[in-house]
């Protein structure tokens, strides 16, 4: 409903080169609206100046209406309207003249005009103005909405999220740059397809179940898979989004989806460090070892087969696989083969070969790199152990007493070689110290029994008195072993 005339405030740019015509115009426009501000202008050079400092005024001292004479000197309604539509479109341009030709009334209209009134119905021009004002509101209205809908697509398409957008269907209609950039598919190749023809992890249970859910939720959110144009594939987290439908328009959604593979990698890297070496430090034996890091890879990766075979210091096998054999020369058909070496004080000690039937997501490798480091700590101990034990059955205490007793040598000697192999024992058990292993008595007492160890203390004492009395010894000698 236009506003009454005499609640308007009009602060018109008036083109008229006829000075009556200029006063019958001002006293209707005066006896009609509330205020009345005017700035005449006879020529083209006066529009064009009027217009230019007028737009450069104060909002509310902006002119908001131009009411022109069809035909001044050196200038016609058509020029002025060109200059006023550059400056601003949602100024109404209305023409005022006393004879205009029907197709030049219709050339104006088409051009940007908003309506047309002969001098002698200027009391119609009150009316004119009123609707012409709502006509401006309509028009700056649509401007912003425009303005706003050309920030939102700049926004969206500079969006560092891969955003798209769907149709009732699924099938993509506009995608952003990132969205090019995150899946490697162009713009061509990506519309009147539907999404889940580049997605990894979305079968059609999973597209049944989103749609449904996005009819009450209006959202649905899922982390999964995803494989670039490229055969490369990534960790990624989808959104759906229900846009709101107005008028008769077609359901849309809004398709979002982020590369979330660093996260994954941080959250394998902290399960790691939380469940492999509890699992490793419980392993009895290297070959358990192997066994349930195979299994861990498994069953954390997703990988196919993972078998681990003892190396060599040369680099050549030994022994039998241990998780999955792994001798085939070539990976069956549809796998990918990956081989990590487990190094021990700068030498192979084994290898892992994993078998995948799909290519692995990226930063894979790098977490099994990562998983493989904990064999270190465990292995060193096991090793260690071991040839802590070597040296502990070397040592050999009661045979050597017995054996130097037996004989009638100096005990002397017997305990010089004794020694030695005790100095050699002692810094096996010091490299399981460094390992953080403190249970090497046990290893002692399982080698070397305390009785076993108090009967050669015995046996010791009697081979020396036996040998400072050669009477005794004779008589040892006579007794039956």
């Amino acid at each position: 409903m236009a506003e009454l005339p005499e609640h308007l405030e009009l602060n018109a740019l008036i083109i008229e080169d006829n000075e009556d015509d200029l006063e019958l115009l001002v006293y209707e426009l005066k006896k009609a609206f509330a205020s009345l501000r005017y700035v005449h202008a006879q020529s083209g050079s006066e529009y064009e100046a009027a217009l230019e400092k007028g737009m450069s005024a104060r909002t509310e001292d902006r002119f908001n209406v131009v009411l022109s004479d069809f035909m001044v000197p050196s200038y016609d309604a058509f020029s002025a309207l060109e200059s006023l539509k550059r400056v601003d479109p949602t100024i109404p341009f209305i023409i005022v003249s006393g004879a205009i030709g029907e197709s030049a009334a219709i050339a104006l209209t088409k051009a940007g005009a908003y309506d047309f009134v002969l001098k002698d119905q200027v009391n119609r021009l009150t009316h004119i103005i009123s609707k012409a004002f709502e006509w401006t509101e309509q028009k700056r209205l649509e401007a912003q909405q425009k303005k706003q809908i050309e920030i939102q697509n700049r926004a969206l398409q500079s969006s560092p999220i891969a955003i798209a957008i769907l149709d009732q269907d699924g099938t993509i209609e506009w995608v952003n740059s990132a969205f090019t950039t995150l899946t490697g598919w162009s713009v061509q190749e990506l519309l009147g397809h539907p999404f889940w023809e580049f997605s990894d992890t979305c079968d059609q249970a999973d597209r049944e179940k989103s749609f449904l859910e996005l009819e009450t939720n209006n959202i649905f959110q899922k982390e999964g898979s995803a494989r670039r144009k490229d055969g490369s594939r990534y960790s990624e987290f989808r959104q759906m989004v229900k846009l709101t439908k107005s008028g008769d328009t077609a359901q849309r959604f809004m398709l979002i989806r982020q590369d979330i593979s660093t996260l994954k990698q941080y959250r394998s890297r902290l399960e790691i460090d939380a469940e492999l070496p509890y699992i490793l430090n419980n392993c009895p034996a290297e070959a358990c070892l192997y066994e349930q890091c195979a299994a861990y890879i498994r069953r954390a990766f997703g990988a196919e087969r993972v078998g681990f075979i003892k190396m060599l210091p040369q680099g050549e096998p030994e022994g039998r696989w241990h998780g999955d054999d792994m001798s085939a020369s070539q990976p069956r058909a549809g796998e990918d083969e990956a081989r990590f070496p487990i190094m021990l004080d700068g030498s192979p000690r084994a290898l892992c070969v994993i078998r995948w039937n799909q290519v692995p997501l990226e930063g894979t490798n790098l977490l099994i790199s990562y998983a493989l480091e904990k064999l270190a700590q465990p292995l060193s101990k096991l090793i260690a152990q071991a040839a802590a034990e070597e040296w502990l059955k070397r040592l050999s205490l009661l045979d050597t007493l017995n054996q130097y007793c037996a004989a009638g040598q100096n005990l002397h000697e017997a305990f010089q070689k004794i020694i030695r192999i005790i100095k050699e024992t002692l810094r096996a058990i010091g490299e399981l110290k460094k390992l953080g292993i403190d249970n090497f008595h046990v290893i002692v007492n399982s080698i070397i029994p305390p009785e076993a160890a108090q009967n050669s203390l015995f046996a010791a004492r009697a081979a020396t008195a036996t040998a400072s009395h050669p009477s005794r010894r004779a008589a040892s000698d006579e007794t039956p072993p």
